[in-house]
């Protein structure tokens, strides 16, 4: 049968947006714990974010890889948008980061080679993640990464095409996007490049409280990397967060090649890794599985149930949003793969 809301005990809030919520609950037939994601659907038609909820139940639909977040239900009712995922308890990489203030070359190393990764898998799928800050970052509990959050992704993206939404976070934005004219993938390389300076030092490498400032420093301010990081550490650095995104490391046909190749991740084997045969350096102190005190207490303080809504204007916008992954129906043996 179909699965829905009634088929979800709420046990807690451990997020909260302009758009809805997200909730850890329980699926009551297997006892399974999981994070569901309301998105309210009047919010998205008014702010034209119908694609973008669309693009981001594709993305984790149609992916199947260790370090993505994947998609188990997606279904709705007049007035909100579901959508089922894994639930991680290791918190994000900003909330380890608050914690730590800096991570070891050896902790970065590890979390910069998942996200390669992952982002070389939605590069060979034609998506561009446009979205890498550490927020969106998750750490399971043993402490391997996924990423999440894919609603600024795009989809269908060529290989010589050109995006020109203005569309990220303002400190990981590459400087093409600031630009206005037209940009590809390298994106996602300026962001990483940005997420290693931040997980090594503490703070991103172009930052100001005012926004326009920030925007300034991201398009000609010097990059100051610390004498204190290692040598192969400073090179990778500077060689993603070139300005010219024709000369930055994966740029073109080579892409995520190329920076697996680096001298900074050659302790890496990639191969091993993608199999998670690679142990994190860092692993979250035991938790049960319904833990949430690796999530801000502002959203876990509250009360954890789902909220009415009025309908949105137009019903026919959602149309097929409606998911159950194959592995959910009782067949494991029957889950579809994407890599």
């Amino acid at each position: 049968g179909k699965v829905g809301l009634g088929d979800f005990e709420p046990l807690k809030v451990i997020g909260n947006g302009c758009f809805g919520k997200v909730m850890m609950v329980r699926y009551n037939k297997s006892g399974k714990i999981f994070a569901m994601k309301s998105i309210r659907k009047a919010h998205v038609v008014k702010n034209k974010k119908v694609r973008h909820t669309q693009t981001e139940r594709n993305i984790m639909q149609m992916l199947n890889h260790p370090f993505v977040m994947k998609l188990h239900y997606s279904f709705q009712n007049s007035g909100k948008l579901y959508m089922v995922m894994d639930y991680l308890n290791g918190g994000d990489i900003f909330y380890h980061l608050s914690v730590s203030r800096r991570f070891s070359e050896e902790r970065t190393r590890f979390y910069a080679a998942e996200v390669v990764l992952a982002l070389e898998c939605l590069h060979q799928n034609n998506l561009v993640y446009r979205d890498l800050k550490p927020e969106n970052v998750l750490t399971d509990s043993e402490g391997h990464i996924r990423l999440t959050d894919f609603g600024l992704s795009k989809e269908d993206f060529q290989e010589d095409g050109q995006m020109n939404t203005f569309v990220g976070t303002t400190e990981y934005l590459a400087p093409e996007v600031l630009k206005q004219k037209g940009y590809g993938k390298e994106v996602d390389w300026w962001s990483l490049g940005v997420l290693l300076f931040e997980m090594l030092t503490g703070c991103p490498p172009f930052y100001s409280k005012n926004r326009q400032m920030t925007f300034r420093m991201i398009l000609s301010a010097e990059l100051n990397v610390p004498e204190w990081l290692s040598q192969h550490a400073r090179q990778v650095i500077r060689e993603l967060l070139v300005r010219d995104p024709s000369q930055r490391l994966g740029a073109g046909k080579r892409d995520a090649e190329d920076i697996r190749s680096h001298s900074f991740f050659a302790p890496i084997d990639f191969d091993a890794m993608m199999r998670k045969e690679v142990a994190p350096p860092y692993t979250p102190p035991p938790l049960a599985n319904d833990d949430t005190s690796h999530f801000d207490s502002r959203f876990t303080a509250k009360v954890a149930e789902d909220s009415p809504t009025q309908s949105p204007e137009e019903p026919t916008a959602f149309e097929g949003f409606s998911y159950q992954s194959p592995s959910y129906r009782g067949n494991p043996a029957a889950a579809a793969s994407h890599v």
